[in-house]
């Protein structure tokens, strides 16, 4: 009696093991399960209530302690991050579309339907400059990181560089065909981003 010949086993191509490991054992007969997962979902940790109409801006504070909300019925919301609290109410007329505060969390701006971006002392809750200068609404406020300059965007397609200290505009950048909807600047200063509904953003040296 001829005994036959031991079954050799299949060896696997290149092809095969760069598939990687589930389909490499499968080739050689390893079974194999999927198991998928979904994402764990955060919970809520709060809900803040006083605006009475649509808040379309949230920014923390540098140490994280205050909560800045900026909504269409004129009112920015200054809220104690622990309790929940709101710890003051600003007015900015015909309602706020963004704020943000400075670096060292001494000064919030406001950008607003009116037109005119505003600037106010957080701890003493009240504006020390109003800027003006576009001709629709102001749609984004950013600080430099020294904040010593603060970006405003606007419905009007330009951009404005503004100096902090001296209340005054030291630069306006155009060249979006609509609305600017967004500012943001580099870590390092030296660049300015721009966002439009012409469909394209923008990058701005600063100096």
């Amino acid at each position: 009696m001829t005994t036959p010949p031991p079954q050799q086993r299949r060896s696997l191509s290149r092809r095969t093991l760069l598939l990687g490991g589930l389909g490499a054992l499968a080739a050689i007969g390893v079974p194999t399960t999927i198991a998928l997962t979904r994402p764990p979902s955060l919970p809520l940790s709060a809900t803040l209530t006083g605006h009475n109409s649509e808040v379309y801006s949230v920014a923390f504070s540098p140490d994280g302690e205050t909560l800045a909300t900026g909504g269409y019925e004129s009112t920015v919301r200054l809220w104690d991050v622990a309790s929940r609290k709101t710890i003051a109410a600003l007015n900015h007329p015909h309602g706020v579309r963004s704020v943000a505060f400075s670096s060292d969390g001494e000064t919030l701006a406001t950008g607003g339907r009116d037109k005119s971006a505003r600037l106010w002392d957080v701890a003493g809750r009240n504006i020390v400059a109003t800027l003006t200068g576009h001709t629709s609404w102001v749609t984004s406020v950013a600080f430099s990181p020294d904040g010593i300059t603060l970006a405003t965007s606007s419905a009007d397609k330009s951009v404005k560089l503004w100096d902090v200290a001296g209340r005054n505009t030291v630069a306006t950048l155009t060249g979006h065909t609509e609305e600017v909807f967004s500012v943001a600047f580099s870590p390092d200063g030296e660049t300015l981003a721009t966002g439009s509904g012409d469909n394209s953003a923008k990058l701005w040296p600063t100096r």
